[in-house]
């Protein structure tokens, strides 16, 4: 019974999981010490970390529970509208999935959401931890340094679903690699159930598309079952998407650096202006020029025409270049290969629809023990080395918060990274669907 617990966690390397276990402790140990001696309250101390913290925690789940004075009970779903935005702190719109609604409706008392919010940030860590393995103190080093960086606080600070949909994705994964046809069920309903919560694990259902009858009848049902759900809440989303906040700080997407560089061009100009009438002696024009430098121009341009035709482009030459050599499309079965390509299917599906937080940048942990393996390989993919890819991806995940100084131009390692995933979903993906022989 032991040896199956202890398989089951994946304990081999016990010695190196503990320490990184300890580690993560230290670090919010660490926290709360500098908040205690210094008396700095802890989310300014997570923001000396890189981490935009609230002065609440886990803000992002915080307006789905209710007090007395902001609870409704109503049958019209614009009411609940209105009943997230007075729950929140901040009186922020509400922009998630329509399925949502379902959860407000709930009318689960605010007093609850600290145990929501832990259990989904101990879902996140118990899945991490069963997906590793440690076998050498450089890979302990390189984990330490990826589950303390600050895309992965910002989800943990945050209390945000995408928590919950890492333990569901990998849930997924877990259950649908078993040879029984009812789990091989239910890791769909995992599948769609994530999607309606956050949309973007749709992306994952046609990954073991070709394995046998069944994967295929399954992917197909839920992909249409799906497609029907957001045909007919097609409004509400559209007005969702209107209403959901995208800024290049702290978030990355094809459309980031586009708008990055309107920003400095936008700020370069405000300067020039500011200066002109500082000389001319226009100081009331000069102190709204000032206040022009310091604001952010969050995504004015709401086209990005260039950002997409890159993108376009980019996945073309992708495309063909595998097309034409067909002798390097080779996929494996190995669990940490089906784990990089979950992660990398939800980093490259997030980043063609557009904006996103940081945190979602937690799914590229999936990628990391196959990352690892490519540090033996001798391949090459243009300029990157496999061998280095882990290490560029890890200084991603740290470089991230500089946006802030940047105004967006760390999305040039993004795109670099983009195109890399980008490859070998390319490669899997056309085998799943082309090769017969894999």
């Amino acid at each position: 019974m032991n040896l199956y617990i202890k398989n089951f966690l994946n304990l081999k390397n016990f010695n190196f999981k503990l320490i990184l276990f300890l580690s993560i402790v230290l670090y919010f140990s660490l926290i709360l010490l500098i908040g205690v001696l210094y008396g700095i309250d802890y989310y300014q101390v997570w923001k000396f970390f890189g981490v935009p913290a609230r002065e609440i925690l886990f803000s992002d789940i915080y307006p789905f529970f209710v007090n007395d004075f902001c609870k409704v009970n109503s049958v019209h779903t614009q009411d609940y509208y209105d009943q997230f935005k007075n729950c929140d702190a901040w009186q922020r719109i509400y922009n998630y999935m329509p399925v949502w609604v379902q959860f407000l409706k709930l009318g689960i008392h605010q007093k609850y959401y600290l145990i929501f919010g832990t259990t989904s940030a101990l879902l996140f860590y118990f899945v991490f931890f069963k997906f590793i393995t440690i076998k050498k103190f450089q890979d302990l080093f390189i984990y330490i340094l990826v589950i303390l960086s600050p895309p992965v606080m910002l989800a943990i600070e945050r209390g945000n679903a995408d928590l919950f949909i890492f333990f569901l994705c990998f849930a997924f994964l877990y259950l649908i690699r078993k040879k029984n046809l009812i789990l091989n069920f239910f890791s769909y309903i995992l599948i769609f159930i994530s999607s309606l919560l956050k949309f973007y694990p749709i992306f994952l259902v046609f990954i073991f598309f070709k394995r046998n009858f069944w994967n295929k009848i399954f992917a197909i049902i839920t992909f249409l079952t799906f497609s029907l759900y957001i045909i007919i809440n097609f409004s509400d989303i559209l007005l969702i998407k209107e209403k959901t906040h995208e800024t290049f700080f702290f978030s990355y997407g094809y459309n980031v650096l586009e708008e990055g560089l309107n920003n400095i061009h936008y700020k370069l100009t405000s300067i020039f202006h500011a200066s002109k009438n500082y000389i001319l002696g226009d100081y009331q024009n000069f102190k709204n020029g000032v206040f022009n430098i310091l604001y952010t121009n969050d995504f004015k341009n709401k086209s990005f025409i260039i950002s997409r035709l890159f993108l376009l482009l980019i996945i073309i030459l992708i495309f063909l270049k595998n097309v034409i050599y067909k002798d390097n499309n080779k996929i494996l079965n190995d669990q940490d290969y089906l784990f990089f390509i979950l992660g990398g299917s939800i980093f490259c599906g997030t980043f063609i629809l557009g904006a996103n937080f940081d945190y979602r940048l937690i799914f590229l942990l999936f990628t990391f023990p196959y990352l690892i393996k490519l540090k033996e390989s001798k391949k090459k993919f243009f300029f990157i080395k496999y061998s280095s890819s882990v290490y560029l991806i890890t200084f991603y995940l740290w470089f991230t918060p500089l946006t802030i100084f940047t105004s967006g131009l760390d999305e040039i390692i993004t795109w670099v990274i983009f195109v890399f995933y980008l490859n070998f979903l390319c490669i899997y993906y056309l085998n799943v669907f082309f090769n017969k022989n894999s």
